[in-house]
């Protein structure tokens, strides 16, 4: 008897140890591959609850077929914070210019800002990454996304999460009021130099 509960414990020992030197192996040698850096060890003390639920979800593209000036699609977006700093959810895009598209929402929370990946369900190449830098409010909050329009040109345009459903003119007037700025486009730009 004494043979088996040695034989049993020395199991034991080994299966631990082994997982153990596995583990370490594979942090050292293996590390995983990360868009965003490592998460800081202090957790996000601020709650982020009021996020949770449905949104409407309105951006800023290009589409050939529609015109050459910039319209706004939209969408309703679903979100449900985890563990006060992960976010997932969903993302119907009901007007849009070629057909009704599905994604899945993924993202981060981090001191106040979140960052967020739109991957389509139907097409697996096409993805979005949106940026809102200030979440203290429960029914309106803007950012940037940055994909590829309609015309599959690389884009970073505004993007709107509202409560409430919007009008164009309250569209086109809350990014007047933004303090989110993008860079303009334009054929010289200057080297900053320290000297």
């Amino acid at each position: 008897m004494g043979e088996v509960v040695n034989g049993i414990i020395a199991g034991i020992v080994v299966a631990i140890l082994s997982g153990i030197g596995g583990f370490l192996i594979r942090q050292k040698f293996y590390p995983e591959h990360q868009i965003l850096p490592r998460k800081p060890k202090k957790r996000e003390i601020e709650g982020y609850s009021h996020l949770n639920g449905e949104w409407h979800l309105y951006f800023l593209t290009r589409d050939a077929y529609v015109g050459d000036e910039p319209i706004w699609i939209h969408g309703l977006q679903e979100l449900q914070v985890i563990h006060n700093n992960q976010v997932v959810g969903s993302t119907k895009i009901i007007d849009h210019p070629s057909s009704e598209l599905h994604y899945e929402v993924h993202g981060e929370i981090r001191y106040g800002r979140m960052i967020i990946t739109d991957n389509c369900i139907q097409d697996e190449t096409e993805f979005a990454s949106v940026i809102l830098p200030n979440l203290r409010s429960a029914t309106l909050l803007q950012g940037i996304w940055t994909g590829f329009d309609n015309n599959v040109h690389l884009i970073s345009a505004p993007v709107i999460l509202s409560r409430s459903e919007m009008t164009e003119d309250e569209l086109n007037e809350a990014i007047t009021k933004t303090t989110i700025s993008l860079v303009p486009m334009s054929n010289s730009y200057t080297l900053y130099s320290r000297g």
